[in-house]
C-alpha cells in the first residue's frame, strides 16, 4: 500500500488521496478536515481504491507559492525600471553607455592575460560606441528646440548662469555638426583632407561642452549653499532646508559624473594637451562605467519622484 502525505492545519477544497492500494491521485471536491474517508467519483474507482485519507494542509506548497510571488514582485520592479529606461532615448543611451564602457574595462584588464577575449570585448565596445554615435545624428533638432526655448537664459537665477548656459548651447551647436563630419568620414561617406584634425576639433568641443556644464553645476551648487545659509539665519522651516540638502546631494553626484566625463574627454586630446593620450584602456573603461552607473542612478531617482 503506497502512501503520499501532505501536511496541513486548515480545511481544504482539494487534496491528494493517500494510503492507496494502487498508486494514484484523486481530486477531492468536498471540504476535508484532517483524516476522513472519501467517497471517490465513479470515474476513479477503476484506478484507485482508497481505504483511508490522511489529509494534511498544503503548508509547504503554500509557502512555495508565497515565495515565488514575493520573488516575482521583487524582480518585476527592477525589470519595470529597466523597461522604462529603454523606452526613452536618454535612458537607452545610458544603458548602452554602461555596456560600452564596461566592455572596454574588461578588454583593458584582459589585454595581457587573454588577448583573444580582450579583442572580443573591444569589438563589442566599439560597435556599441558606433551605435550611440549613429543615434546622435538626429540630436540637432532637439538641441535646436532646447536652445530656442532657453533663449538668452532669462529664466536663470543670475547673469553668470545665463552666460554659461548660452555659451554651452553655442558650443553644442558647433560640436554636433563636427561630430557628424567625423562620423561620415569614418564610414567613407565623405572625403576630408585630414580626418585626424577633425577628430581633434571634435574632442576640443566635447571638452568645452562638458566643462561649461560642469561650471554651471558648480555655480548652481554654490547658489544653493548661499540660499541654505540664508534660511538657517532666518530660522526658516526645517522642511525647506531638507529639500535644499536633497538637491545639493544630487548636484554633488552630478558634479562627480561631469568630472569623470571631463577627465575622459580630455584623454581623447592629442598628447601634450593636459593629460591627453595618457590614460590606458582600462582607465577609460573604469571612468566611463562609473559615469554610466551614476547616470543610471540619477535617471531612476528622477523617475521615482514623478
Amino acid at each position: 500500500m503506497s502512501t503520499f502525505v501532505i501536511r496541513s492545519q486548515h480545511s481544504l477544497t482539494c487534496g491528494w488521496s493517500v494510503n492507496c492500494e494502487q498508486v494514484g491521485v484523486s481530486y477531492v471536491n468536498s471540504r476535508v478536515n484532517n483524516t476522513q474517508n472519501i467517497q471517490l467519483p465513479p470515474q476513479f474507482t477503476n484506478y484507485i481504491r482508497v481505504s483511508e485519507v490522511e489529509l494534511v494542509s498544503f503548508e509547504i506548497i503554500s509557502d512555495l507559492v508565497q515565495y515565488s510571488v514575493l520573488i516575482s514582485a521583487k524582480m518585476s520592479k527592477p525589470l519595470n525600471t529597466l523597461c522604462d529606461m529603454l523606452e526613452t532615448y536618454g535612458g537607452r543611451d545610458k544603458v548602452m553607455k554602461a555596456l560600452c564602457y564596461s566592455a572596454k574595462l574588461v578588454a583593458g584588464l584582459q589585454a595581457k592575460k587573454n588577448p583573444e577575449l580582450a579583442k572580443k570585448f573591444g569589438t563589442f565596445s566599439s560597435k556599441i560606441s558606433g551605435a550611440r554615435a549613429t543615434l546622435r545624428l538626429v540630436d540637432d533638432f532637439p538641441m535646436l528646440q532646447y536652445s530656442l526655448e532657453y533663449g538668452l537664459g532669462k529664466s536663470e537665477p543670475d547673469r553668470t548662469m545665463s552666460i554659461l548656459g548660452v555659451l554651452a548651447n553655442i558650443v553644442d551647436h558647433i560640436y554636433y555638426p563636427v561630430e557628424k563630419i567625423c562620423w561620415l568620414a569614418e564610414h567613407n561617406l565623405i572625403n576630408v583632407q585630414d580626418p585626424d584634425k577633425w577628430d581633434v576639433i571634435n574632442s576640443v568641443f566635447w571638452v568645452m561642452s562638458i566643462y561649461l556644464n560642469l561650471m554651471r553645476t558648480l555655480r548652481n551648487f554654490a547658489m544653493m549653499q548661499e540660499h541654505k545659509t540664508c534660511l538657517n539665519s532666518a530660522s526658516n522651516s526645517k522642511e525647506n532646508i531638507e529639500k535644499i540638502l536633497a538637491r545639493q546631494r544630487m548636484e554633488i553626484i552630478t558634479i562627480v559624473r561631469l568630472t569623470l566625463d571631463f577627465t575622459h574627454a580630455v584623454s581623447t586630446l592629442p598628447k601634450g594637451w593636459l593629460w591627453g593620450g595618457r590614460l590606458e584602456t582600462w582607465h577609460v573603461g573604469l571612468i566611463g562605467t562609473t559615469s554610466a552607473a551614476i547616470g543610471i542612478y540619477q535617471f531612476i531617482k528622477k523617475r521615482s519622484k514623478h
